[in-house]
């Protein structure tokens, strides 16, 4: 209901061949990366933006900041009604800013009306993967880090801490998370396919991508 450009090639490994249009482009307004934890939007969404002098936003440190909590935390003692609540607020708080980059969480378009927002104050970017290489990386980031995740953490909590989450439960868990926030990320203007690859190549897609926008 709602509506990709793939190959860090030379021209944007030193961000000068194209950089008249990535440039011109990226002074225009606000680009929202969005996609599933584990997709790479701050890893991706910080390295380029230094490739396209625009500032970098993570939604979830502005979160905690404005919190005074971790965002773990906000789970854990007001729950994720509450952190929904809190996410919004800073969501529309924060995104008043021009030539900036924002990491919206995995769950921040399960609103209608953020997707709304979203939609109509910036260019939305959705970082995909594979629900097979979503749920490889997630069970190996879960396995080394249990901090930052708090959705994973419920999981893990019902698993054997020592030998690490349940193939079943696991996997199960994540095809429920992304089954529910797909319709949100399938309203990005731009779709990019950061799977199978290294982040050099996943960079360089985004890149791409960002620079058609300019076409």
């Amino acid at each position: 209901m709602c509506r990709k450009k793939l190959g860090l090639g030379r021209r944007h490994r030193v961000g000068v061949r194209s950089g008249n249009k990535i440039a011109r482009m990226s002074r225009t307004g606000r680009i929202y990366l969005t996609g599933m934890m584990g997709s790479g939007k701050t890893t991706l969404g910080r390295r380029a933006a230094d490739v396209l002098s625009r500032s970098f936003v993570d939604l979830d440190d502005l979160i905690e900041l404005e919190a005074g909590l971790s965002v773990p935390e906000i789970f854990a003692t007001q729950g994720e009604e509450a952190f929904r609540r809190i996410e919004s607020e800073v969501l529309r708080a924060h995104s008043d800013s021009t030539n900036v980059i924002i990491a919206l969480g995995g769950g921040t378009l399960l609103d209608e009306a953020n997707q709304k927002f979203v939609l109509q104050s910036g260019t939305l970017v959705y970082l995909s993967l594979s629900e097979k290489m979503l749920t490889q990386r997630l069970r190996s980031a879960a396995a080394a880090s249990r901090r930052k995740r708090p959705l994973l953490l419920n999981t893990l909590l019902l698993t054997d801490q020592d030998c690490g989450p349940d193939a079943a439960t696991f996997d199960e868990h994540i095809q429920r998370l992304r089954k529910a926030r797909l319709p949100g990320y399938e309203c990005a203007r731009l779709k990019v396919d950061v799977g199978g690859c290294s982040e050099k190549t996943a960079l360089t897609r985004l890149l791409d991508s960002i620079s058609a926008m300019g076409e």
